[in-house]
């Protein structure tokens, strides 16, 4: 009994300690927020004009009528976010809309992958809100076919089937018995893993490996064919670029 009253108090004194933390979080994000504004409007506009340069967004047109806001907030492991299905109870309660970009008020945060932007963040959001404009453009089987299967597929796991098929191949299992070292073989599962993905959180679900490659594409829209070598990810880029080229078409731009 005196036992489990002492793990009760200490859960307890845990919870209450990660709550003063994260109000003392809150508190500094806001006390910084100001000297950061500058940071995000910049990295906004940046984002806007490659995407008025591939013809998603042009004054009043589409992608126009997102809007950027910061949360109130700071993250709680998100780099950014975008209601792009539906906004729950407490989201709405609280004013945030569907398909907008939110920001967590600690700001600079950690980007989705080592070396990114705050721009790459945006980037990677602007997707979803492109995905919430125009939900049934990505039903259709040009989706699927690119990142293996719908975009609302929670239960799809893109590593998961490439760790399957990996390793399901006779000549891989024979690559890495021949390592001889430990850091070889993880070189060596990297580099097939590169070949498929941006990055491992692309690889969680089909909806942000589209995010992640959506941002690769933004971001070196003007070289692809760097990325050739990388079979798997070029495929992906390909059939983002001709969807862009798809809707710009039926928007007009």
């Amino acid at each position: 009994m005196i036992e489990a009253m002492l793990d009760l108090a200490i859960a307890g004194a845990q919870k209450t300690w990660a709550t003063y933390q994260y109000l003392s979080k809150t508190h500094e994000a806001w006390t910084n927020l100001d000297g950061e504004m500058p940071k995000v409007t910049r990295s906004f506009q940046k984002v806007r004009q490659e995407l008025c340069e591939i013809g998603l967004l042009a004054k009043g047109v589409w992608l126009d009528q997102i809007e950027l806001y910061v949360a109130v907030l700071p993250s709680m492991g998100e780099a950014g976010y975008v209601f792009d299905d539906s906004v729950p109870w407490w989201g709405r309660s609280v004013g945030f809309e569907p398909g907008m970009i939110y920001l967590p008020s600690d700001l600079p945060f950690a980007a989705y992958v080592p070396g990114g932007t705050m721009a790459d963040v945006i980037r990677h959001e602007f997707a979803h809100s492109w995905r919430w404009l125009d939900p049934c453009f990505f039903e259709e089987d040009w989706f699927v076919r690119a990142f293996g299967s719908t975009y609302l597929d929670h239960e799809y796991c893109g590593k998961e089937v490439w760790e399957e098929r990996f390793f399901g191949r006779r000549v891989n299992i024979d690559a890495l018995e021949r390592c001889k070292s430990t850091e070889a073989r993880v070189r060596l599962i990297s580099q097939g893993f590169d070949q498929e993905f941006v990055s491992h959180y692309g690889s969680t679900s089909t909806c942000e490996d589209f995010a992640e490659t959506f941002r690769h594409f933004l971001r070196y829209r003007n070289s692809l064919d760097r990325f050739k070598p990388r079979k798997g990810l070029y495929k992906k880029l390909k059939a983002v670029e001709r969807a862009v080229h798809v809707t710009q078409r039926n928007i007009g731009l």
